[in-house]
């Protein structure tokens, strides 16, 4: 399951009701999550794995971005500021967020 933090709180309990016996199985569940408080207390027994985006991956996939034909009446000059404002600021943010900051700033969105 993706972005169980992005689920209502209302549904969290029948999530973790539903881990809790696929623990009891054979079925393997895997979870992502950006860090949240209560998700890791009721979680805490799980196997805790910490992933997050390192600089270099997300200038890569900035640059890719920006290469695309829908960028390329833009200036090299404004990209470069584009990724270094974007990943000044990222510590590890989740990518798809980013690609909605790029549109936004192009206003593709």
């Amino acid at each position: 399951m993706d972005a169980l933090d992005e689920c209502h709180t209302n549904y969290h309990e029948k999530i973790f009701l539903l881990i809790q016996r696929f623990s009891r199985s054979s079925i393997k569940v895997m979870l992502t999550s950006r860090p949240d408080a209560e998700i890791s207390k009721k979680l805490e027994k799980l196997i805790e794995l910490p992933i997050s985006a390192q600089d270099g991956d997300i200038e890569r996939y900035l640059n890719s971005e920006l290469g695309k034909k829908e960028c390329e009446h833009l200036h090299s000059e404004i990209k470069c500021d584009i990724v270094e404002t974007l990943t000044s600021g990222t510590k590890g943010m989740y990518v798809p967020v980013l690609t909605h900051e790029i549109d936004y700033y192009l206003g593709f969105d």
